[in-house]
């Protein structure tokens, strides 16, 4: 399905406005997948602050205590988000 805007009277005039619509396709794709990861990161970050205040307070366990060292570097690995 081609969605791109052409006229066919001018071959390189087409390559141009669908170059510029593949631009902005992309340009839309990575503000939607920053925006994404911007959100997840800031979860995370969130939880990660919440662990730390109950490993603070010595009110920890060892689900907090493996939350605390597995599951953000797991995330990490996996390639589902990028902290740093």
């Amino acid at each position: 399905m081609n969605e791109a805007p052409v006229d066919e009277s001018n071959a390189m005039s087409n390559m141009m406005k669908k170059l510029k619509y593949l631009k902005q396709k992309i340009r839309d794709w990575n503000k939607g997948n920053m925006k994404s990861s911007k959100n997840i990161k800031a979860k995370l970050k969130d939880d990660l602050k919440a662990v730390d205040d109950i490993i603070d307070n010595g009110e920890g366990n060892d689900e907090v205590l493996s939350w605390n060292s597995k599951r953000p570097k797991d995330e990490v690995k996996s390639g589902s988000l990028d902290l740093w």
